[in-house]
């Protein structure tokens, strides 16, 4: 739910602010089982090709569902030999960052 916070103009006008929306993408790294999972799980329009992530690095990456990412942490408990990098990006012009 959004925070709500008066303006400085006016302390009985309230001023709502709504959270961020957070997108996760994937990015297969050679895995083949990891990209088996992205071909099954994510759509063609999916795809992000060339994308600039805040480490500077220019990468293809796919958005990853929340079906998904719950595969991958179930997963990653049964084996550790998955790779696969995670990136999250808060907000639509927030930066892509690398969360695994």
């Amino acid at each position: 739910m959004g925070s709500m916070n008066t303006t400085k103009s006016n302390p009985r006008e309230v001023e709502v602010t709504r959270p961020e929306t957070v997108t996760w993408y994937i990015e297969h790294q050679s895995d083949p089982f990891v990209a088996k999972l992205i071909n099954t799980h994510c759509r063609r329009e999916d795809e992000r090709k060339d994308v600039l992530c805040s480490d500077g690095v220019r990468r293809r990456l796919f958005v990853c569902s929340p079906a998904l990412l719950e595969k991958l942490k179930k997963l990653e408990r049964q084996t550790e030999s998955l790779r696969y990098g995670l990136f999250k990006q808060i907000g639509i012009k927030g930066k892509i960052e690398n969360e695994k």
